[in-house]
């Protein structure tokens, strides 16, 4: 869920999550179209890049998953390896 802090005019996406293994990842998925996938580092999520999804959206598929524990799903702790496999999972979920 959402935080309430959050802006929803800078930040006007839908909620989505990806489930594997009991974890749930948070992403967002903007229109359809040729694929843009957006990673971001840590400690970040998918707010970083809002702008360009904003932009790029009204000709691409923008997917901007967040890491399991620093998105909207607190108290779930992950590794750099599970975060791998989920990523990896959602790709394969979306042909990309």
């Amino acid at each position: 869920m959402q935080p309430n802090w959050l802006n929803k005019n800078e930040y006007p996406f839908a909620e989505k999550y990806f489930s594997v293994n009991g974890q749930q990842m948070h992403y967002v998925d903007g229109r359809v179209g040729v694929p843009i996938l957006f990673v971001h580092g840590t400690p970040s999520w998918s707010f970083d890049f809002r702008n360009q999804i904003k932009f790029l959206s009204k000709n691409y598929r923008c997917i901007a998953p967040d890491h399991i524990d620093l998105d909207f799903q607190p108290n779930q702790q992950t590794t750099l390896m599970k975060q791998s496999i989920m990523q990896a999972r959602l790709m394969h979920l979306y042909n990309i």
